[in-house]
C-alpha cells in the first residue's frame, strides 16, 4: 500500500511556482507577500506572522497536525534549491523510510557553534530539550530541510511538542541578545533548532 507523504513549506517571498514539481501533497506557510492563485490553489496555502523562522513553521504545524499526520512528512524552506538542487527529486523518490532523510547538505558544529555561530547556546538549549545528551559535536541538516516518518514525530506525546513550541516562543520573545548584529534579539533558538532537529526527532519519550 502506498504511504501518504506530505510537504510543509516555510516561505517569505521566495518565488513558489516550483511546487508544481511535486508528486504528493503539499502545503504552504506563507509569511510574506500573498501568493497568487495562478501558482497555488488557496486551500493549499495559510498566511500567518513573519516570526520564528522555519523552527516556528514546523513547530505549529507538528503541534496542530500531531493527530493528523501523514505516513511521510518533509519539511522545506521557500527555496529549498540553495541547500541541494535535488531535493526535489529526492522527495518524489522517496517512498518508504524509517529514519530522517536529508533534503540539504550536511554539517556539523562544535558545542560553541562554530565554525558558522561561534557563541551559540547550543549546549545549554540542548540540555533544556534532550538533558541526557552529552555531545562533543552536533551533526546537522543545513537549512533544516528533511522527510521523515511521522513515527519519528509520535515518539513524542502531544504535548511533549506544545511544551517545546512554547519553550521556542519563550526564548524567541525573550529578547536576550543573539550575539550578532544582524539577528534579531532571540533569534538565535532557530539556529540552535537546525542544529538540533536530528537529535530531537530521534528522541523517544516513553
Amino acid at each position: 500500500m502506498m504511504k501518504s507523504k506530505k510537504i510543509i513549506i516555510a516561505r517569505y517571498n521566495e518565488p513558489i511556482g516550483w511546487v508544481k514539481d511535486l508528486e504528493c501533497e503539499y502545503f504552504v506557510y506563507n509569511k510574506g507577500p500573498e501568493i497568487s492563485t495562478d501558482l497555488i490553489e488557496s486551500s493549499k496555502v495559510r498566511n500567518i506572522p513573519n516570526v520564528g523562522r522555519e523552527t516556528d513553521t514546523y513547530l505549529l504545524y507538528i503541534t496542530e497536525n500531531y493527530h493528523n499526520l501523514p505516513d511521510l512528512v518533509g519539511f522545506l524552506q521557500g527555496d529549498p534549491f540553495a541547500h541541494n538542487r535535488e531535493c526535489v527529486n529526492i522527495i518524489n523518490s522517496t517512498h518508504d523510510t524509517d529514519k530522517i532523510i536529508s533534503l540539504s547538505g550536511e554539517t556539523w558544529c562544535d558545542t560553541n557553534g562554530a565554525e558558522g555561530y561561534p557563541g551559540l547556546p547550543i549546549v545549554k538549549i540542548q540540555k533544556e530539550i534532550i538533558p541526557e545528551l552529552d555531545l562533543e559535536r552536533f551533526d546537522f541538516i543545513a537549512g533544516a530541510q528533511f522527510i521523515l516518518p511521522k513515527e519519528l514525530i509520535l515518539n513524542k506525546p502531544h504535548k511533549w511538542w506544545v511544551n517545546l513550541y512554547k519553550f521556542h516562543n519563550d526564548y524567541l520573545n525573550s529578547g536576550i541578545p543573539s550575539g550578532y548584529n544582524h539577528i534579531p534579539p532571540g533569534y538565535f533558538i532557530g539556529h540552535c533548532f537546525e542544529r538540533l532537529w536530528s537529535y530531537i526527532f530521534n528522541h523517544e519519550v516513553k
